[in-house]
């Protein structure tokens, strides 16, 4: 274990170096990543996770407006509208346009899709956004949109998906409705997973994890693009679905995702901690449950349960959130969980030796996730209602 979290602790600090995600520290990540660990209990497996978590590459906000801002500033572009294509206010590709208006490099050459009453024609149209996955949204909703005749797209990405490209250059061979140019200067092109994984072990284990998907057969994201990005700490859906997705089974036992669709990672990691403070209910009910299976004290549950959400938590932070007088508490509730066999500890690490409670963990984990999603539609909708405001 401890050679894994080496490599994990030194993937931490090649993003924090590199700032290719946010400016959180080390630890923040290191804990975050070992959580997904805990998807597997066999250390091989574990080793096999390590690889698909490198195997991730980072973008942040601030790369992706630097990327836009140096493209619509050096570049000469002669065109009549931005066409703000995605109906989402709060979308990624509406966000890049808001970012250009703040900064005074765009005006009110707006062109919505959703309100367009007449046909556009003979006009030249940009199309902005930060990643393309497999192109059928840009296809689908503009390219063969009857809105539009003899016009001509400039299509502008910071990340391309390989499957995109292609998608797209096969479609273009009989398009004849309106002209295209995929804008190539400074973006980056992404390969899927069976191109980016070099080692065939972790290439036959994301297959295996990803085909327990239940509710799709698109197990490797959408359109099946096998992608393993993450957006400002958030997972496209074009991604592999072991990354994003929480309904894959596996040994029986429900899948923690690493990313999810909508919410960041900070707010998952900060959330499952603040489950304590505003949330003992939902503790307490699956305490209920695992006690008619294990011989565990709802203190012992949460200290356990702190630990698996936060895998190097200080002492000092436990007494804080437990509300206990010193560590002694917490060092007594250790070792009887060690003389039950419940877990060992070594080197400030829980290892939890119970099959049943790393079940129980993971459902707890993932039933916060859905509370935290509800939370998060309810402040999304109050913000888009806002920019909506803004922008009218």
């Amino acid at each position: 274990m401890s050679t894994m979290i080496k490599r994990i602790e030194k993937y931490s600090e090649n993003i924090v170096e590199d700032k290719t995600l946010f400016p959180y520290d080390v630890e923040f990540y290191k804990e975050y990543f070992l959580t997904f660990l805990d998807n597997e209990s066999h250390n091989f497996n574990k080793v096999l996770l390590v690889n698909v978590i490198e195997n991730i590459t980072w973008y942040r906000q601030s790369q992706i407006n630097s990327f836009f801002t140096r493209t619509m500033t050096e570049e000469i572009f002669d065109y009549d509208f931005i066409l703000a294509y995605k109906n989402k206010i709060s979308s990624s590709s509406n966000n890049i346009i808001s970012n250009l208006r703040q900064q005074g490099i765009i005006y009110d050459e707006i062109l919505d899709l959703s309100k367009i009453k007449h046909t556009v024609k003979n006009k030249t149209l940009i199309i902005l956004d930060d990643y393309v996955g497999s192109g059928n949204t840009i296809i689908n909703n503009v390219l063969i949109n009857k809105s539009f005749q003899n016009c001509k797209f400039i299509i502008i990405a910071f990340v391309w998906q390989e499957l995109a490209i292609s998608n797209l250059k096969k479609f273009l061979k009989s398009y004849k409705q309106n002209n295209v140019e995929i804008h190539k200067k400074n973006v980056i092109v992404e390969k899927n997973f069976e191109h980016k994984v070099n080692d065939i072990k972790t290439i036959n284990y994301i297959k295996k994890i990803c085909n327990g998907l239940i509710y799709s057969k698109e197990y490797y994201g959408y359109n099946n693009t096998g992608a393993m990005i993450s957006l400002m700490g958030i997972s496209p859906n074009n991604n592999i679905s072991m990354i994003w997705r929480d309904d894959i089974i596996k040994d029986g036992q429900k899948w923690i995702p690493l990313l999810d669709r909508e919410i960041g990672l900070k707010m998952i990691t900060r959330y499952r901690i603040e489950v304590f403070k505003n949330n003992k209910k939902l503790l307490y009910d699956f305490y209920k449950k695992i006690s008619k299976k294990l011989e565990i004290t709802f203190e012992e549950y949460k200290v356990i349960y702190l630990f698996f959400v936060k895998k190097n938590i200080q002492f000092n932070e436990i007494k804080k959130i437990l509300g206990y007088d010193n560590h002694n508490q917490i060092n007594e509730i250790i070792a009887n969980l060690k003389y039950k066999k419940i877990i060992t500890f070594i080197d400030g690490y829980i290892n939890i030796l119970n099959q049943y409670l790393i079940k129980n963990m993971k459902d707890l984990t993932n039933r916060i996730l859905v509370v935290l999603k509800k939370e998060g539609i309810e402040r999304k909708k109050k913000t888009d209602v806002f920019l909506a405001n803004q922008s009218s």
